[in-house]
């Protein structure tokens, strides 16, 4: 019971990676120009409770928003939002699942804060921003990676974070995977994490075919 208590433990730290890891997609302010319609598209995009095995349950984070300063070439302040959203974050175990969506002005908007975000200086900015982020907790940020992921949207990218979490039993490995897509004006972000094992593929796949296909249906309207 207690080394379950510890694994609950990292858990919680792994919701509070769901609002800093969002941050791959926006290093830097953009602009917020924020429409009710844009907004709703933004909340359609997201993972929900249904979508999930039985057994995972909401969970509250009061984390606030995570900021470093990054280099200007990844910098948004010239890029509007115009919907913006952040999913539940659904825990079970020593496992969650979480997500985040974000409309722009325009295609040019949203692939510039694509280009940014996943480039040499936008993986470095994330890295810096995780590393000190979690060394608040006491927490070590071994690597933040891109893996292979199947291409579902206009483009795909995924990354994996290994972290390293002191517990009353030692050491514990947590993996947390990204798979961030873009269609047209938006983004949506998928993320999975897991105490002591890597998250599962297949699991991960399937929730981010079903974040791609509403991303599709959203923009449709």
């Amino acid at each position: 019971m207690e080394q379950m208590r510890s694994f609950l433990a990292v858990s919680a730290l792994l919701a509070f990676l769901a609002l800093s890891a969002s941050a791959l997609a926006t290093h830097q302010d953009p602009q917020k120009r924020l429409t009710k319609a844009d907004n709703a598209r933004a909340r359609a995009m997201l993972v929900k409770r249904t979508d999930l095995p039985a057994g995972f349950q909401p969970q509250l984070s009061g984390a606030a928003d995570p900021h470093v300063d990054c280099a200007a070439s990844v910098g948004e302040s010239e890029l509007t939002l115009t919907g913006d959203a952040e999913g539940r974050q659904f825990v079970l175990g020593v496992g969650f699942v979480s997500s985040a969506a974000q409309v722009y002005e325009s295609v040019a908007d949203a692939s510039a804060s694509w280009r940014r975000s996943t480039g040499a200086a936008g993986t470095k900015c994330a890295t810096e921003l995780l590393r000190q982020e979690f060394a608040k907790q006491g927490v070590d940020l071994v690597s933040l990676r891109k893996v292979s992921f199947p291409r579902l949207a206009e483009r795909s990218v995924a990354y994996r974070v290994t972290l390293s979490a002191m517990t009353a039993q030692g050491k514990v490995p947590v993996y947390v995977d990204l798979v961030a897509m873009l269609r047209s004006r938006a983004q949506a972000t998928v993320i999975v994490g897991s105490a002591l094992v890597p998250p599962q593929k297949v699991e991960e796949l399937r929730l981010a075919r079903i974040v791609a296909g509403r991303m599709a249906t959203a923009l449709r309207g």
